[in-house]
């Protein structure tokens, strides 16, 4: 048998991967990553202002201001071109 053979060889005992307890441990995150993240809760609560102001100008319900600022907390780096493209001139915040 060439193939059991070749399996035999391919799993030999001097195979040196690193077992679960020997696998290094995740490091903690570093001020990058907590910076990034804080970066991107102030660019989803500038999002959500925006759209619930300028929805609030514009009379809209509160089922739908709820809509779209939960839209813009998901989307919220889009929503800024939106916002200056397409509702800028109607809201007039910025």
């Amino acid at each position: 048998m060439v193939l059991g053979n070749v399996a035999a060889h391919a799993v030999s005992k001097n195979d040196t991967t690193p077992t679960d307890s020997e696998e290094e441990k995740p490091k903690n995150k570093n001020s990058s990553s907590a910076l990034s993240q804080l970066l991107m809760l102030l660019i989803a609560v500038g999002a959500i202002y925006i759209s619930w102001t300028c929805n609030s100008k514009v009379n809209m319900g509160t089922a739908a201001k709820v809509f779209y600022a939960f839209c813009a907390w998901v989307f919220g780096i889009f929503y800024y071109p939106y916002y200056f493209i397409f509702r800028n001139n109607t809201c007039k915040l910025i």
